[in-house]
C-alpha cells in the first residue's frame, strides 16, 4: 500500500492500541493482506514505526480479540480470495510449521536457509535428500503464509525470518497457543471458509483444481487447520468462535 494511501501515521500506530476503531481497522488490512509490515523499513516511509515495532502491535491486538471478532469484522464487505494451486495447504506436521521453523530460522542465526537445510533440521527419520528439501518446502511455505518467513529465490530458494516471525518467536509459549486459531485465519482459505459460513460446497470447489489424487491430500490438510479452530472452540466449551 502507498504511504499516501495507507491509514498508519504516526498518530495512528501510536493509538491503535487505545481505540478499538483503530485496532478493527488493523485487523480489516492486515487479514485482507493490505497491511504490509515490510514497508516500514522503507527509508522513504511517512511514519516513524519501524517492522518489528508494528508486528509487536498487531500480535498485541490479535490477543484483545476472539476469533468471533475478527470474524465479524471480516463479513463487512468481505471479497473473497482467488484460490490457486499453491494457496492450497500442504504439510505433514502443522507444529513444525508454526514453531519450529520459526525456532530455526531465529535461532541458527542464518539467512537464506535452503528447503532441504529446514528439511534436514525438522525431520527425525533416515536422511534422504529430497525427502528433506520437500519437507522443508512445505513446512516452510505454510510459515510463510502465516506470515513468519519470507522466501526469495536467488540461485536457489533463501527462506528468511520476518520481523512479525521475530516477533513472534519472543511471545511466550502460551500465548503462541491462543494465537494458532487466530493466525490460521489469515490463510485465505481457511478464511475464505470461516468468513463464509463454513460452507463446505465452497471449500469444495476450491480444492477441485487439483487432480483427484491430491484432493486427498490436501483436504486431510485443509481439515486440520479448520479443526485447530474447532477443537479449541470445543475446548473451551463455548458457542461458535467465541473465545
Amino acid at each position: 500500500m502507498d504511504c499516501k494511501e495507507c491509514p498508519f501515521d504516526d498518530s495512528f500506530w501510536n493509538s491503535v492500541l487505545e481505540t478499538n476503531e483503530n485496532s478493527e481497522e488493523l485487523i480489516r488490512l492486515y487479514y485482507n493482506h493490505s497491511l504490509s509490515l515490510s514497508c516500514l523499513d522503507n527509508n522513504l516511509k511517512l511514519c516513524g514505526v519501524d517492522s518489528l515495532a508494528a508486528s509487536k502491535i498487531v500480535l498485541s491486538v490479535l490477543e484483545r480479540f476472539t476469533c468471533h471478532q475478527i470474524i465479524d469484522i471480516l463479513k463487512n464487505n468481505f471479497k473473497p480470495y482467488e484460490i490457486k494451486a499453491k494457496d492450497i495447504p500442504q504439510f505433514s506436521s502443522f507444529d513444525d510449521c508454526y514453531y519450529k521453523v520459526v525456532e530455526y530460522l531465529v535461532d541458527s542465526g542464518m539467512s537464506d536457509i535452503s528447503y532441504d537445510k529446514m528439511g534436514y533440521f525438522l525431520r527425525e527419520v533416515p536422511r534422504k535428500l529430497d525427502a528433506d528439501k520437500k519437507y522443508g518446502e512445505n513446512h516452510a511455505k505454510i510459515a510463510c503464509m502465516l506470515g513468519f518467513c519470507s522466501i526469495t529465490r536467488k540461485s536457489t530458494f533463501g527462506i528468511n525470518i520476518t520481523p512479525f516471525g521475530q516477533s513472534f518467536y519472543e511471545l511466550e509459549k502460551e500465548k503462541k497457543d491462543k494465537l494458532m486459531p487466530k493466525l490460521c485465519l489469515f490463510i485465505p482459505m481457511i478464511q475464505n471458509y470461516f468468513v463464509q459460513g463454513m460452507n463446505q460446497s465452497k471449500l469444495d470447489e476450491e480444492l477441485s483444481i487439483l487432480s483427484p489424487s491430491t484432493i486427498i491430500r490436501r483436504r486431510s490438510n485443509v481439515n486440520t487447520i479448520i479443526s485447530i479452530i474447532s477443537l479449541i472452540q470445543k475446548f473451551l466449551k463455548i458457542q461458535t468462535f467465541n473465545y
